[in-house]
């Protein structure tokens, strides 16, 4: 929505991890004024705490951590592909050698600007994903990465999806490597 977008543009102003923390808090707020996302977050507490009273605090960090992911993935604050990777730590790097297609996998468990920082840190991969909207990201340091990103940017959309998949496969049958994120919205 327009109005998110203008919160996360107003919000990348801020130095790191500032606008995280403010995102997080807007997150929290808006859980408060929207109850459907509250009583979302506190079934999912329910499953992993006894007391009804326990709940409210890991229904709170799972609404702050939905906020401070949502940050991330606009990269808030990161002014640059080295900032980003001043904060990253790719282990097992030694295993993105390939000589034939590859298809990199990865999952909403952790942050979510992991196939730019594969890029930052100079492998040779294309991410799939989402639209971004900051003020960072669309700056002349990161115009490398975001055109390998932009050129692949993934839609819910199951037409549009579907023409996405189709075109990283001609790309993985070239000998390419792709980084995508398997788990999604839960399709």
């Amino acid at each position: 929505s327009l109005l998110i977008r203008g919160t996360l543009y107003l919000l990348d102003l801020l130095p790191w991890p500032w606008g995280e923390e403010v995102c997080a808090v807007l997150f929290v707020a808006r859980a408060v004024v929207r109850p459907r996302r509250m009583r979302e977050a506190l079934a999912w507490a329910a499953v992993h705490t006894r007391s009804g009273r326990a709940r409210l605090r890991p229904a709170v960090s799972l609404c702050a951590f939905q906020g401070r992911f949502r940050a991330r993935h606009a990269l808030l604050g990161m002014r640059t592909p080295e900032t980003l990777l001043r904060h990253v730590r790719i282990v097992g790097e030694d295993n993105l050698h390939h000589s034939g297609g590859v298809l990199l996998l990865g999952f909403h468990l952790g942050p979510p600007p992991v196939g730019e920082a594969m890029c930052a840190a100079g492998h040779h991969i294309t991410p799939i994903g989402g639209e971004r909207h900051s003020r960072s990201w669309s700056n002349r340091a990161w115009a490398p990465i975001r055109g390998k990103v932009e050129s692949f940017e993934r839609s819910e959309m199951s037409s549009v999806f579907g023409g996405t998949l189709y075109r990283a496969r001609r790309r993985l049958l070239d000998g390419d490597a792709i980084y995508i994120t398997a788990d999604g919205t839960g399709r």
